[in-house]
């Protein structure tokens, strides 16, 4: 489509990737799931964008998913994805604009991107989060957004 990705500022042609989990991560067998760190997998990936591109990313998010968001509000739009194994906390995409000042600054150093990684551990595991210069890598045990 001509102009499709032609949005000033913002250029999210990298999220157009279309291989299907299957042939991505067999799940059979189990074993190819399976993470020493008790990681269950992706929880949620946030990407920050500024306030006044936010309508326009989540436009050419919700067109790249194939799916409407399953909240939205005047900061945050957030989708449920699919994953290989059926589970009742399945990971989330979550597009919001920042909140703080680490988030403004990778806003303004950055622009839209991906900001934080959430994985799902086991409870007996060690939450918490790390930064880098690049974001955010949190490990959980719950689930970001549960009630959705």
């Amino acid at each position: 489509m001509e102009g499709m990705w032609d949005f000033p500022g913002v250029d999210l042609k990298c999220f157009a990737y279309t291989t299907g989990r299957l042939d991505q991560v067999p799940g059979d067998p189990p074993s190819n799931t399976v993470h020493p760190s008790t990681a269950h997998g992706i929880a949620h990936v946030r990407i920050l964008t500024s306030s006044q591109t936010l309508t326009t990313v989540s436009r050419q998010l919700t067109s790249v998913i194939g799916d409407l968001p399953a909240a939205t509000t005047d900061t945050e739009v957030i989708w449920i994805l699919d994953t290989v194994h059926e589970r009742q906390n399945r990971p989330k995409l979550v597009l919001s604009s920042p909140k703080n000042g680490d988030e403004f600054s990778f806003v303004g150093n950055m622009g839209t991107g991906i900001y934080e990684v959430a994985f799902r551990v086991d409870r007996g595991e060690d939450g918490g989060s790390g930064t880098t210069p690049y974001g955010k890598i949190v490990w959980t045990h719950e689930d970001f957004c549960s009630t959705l």
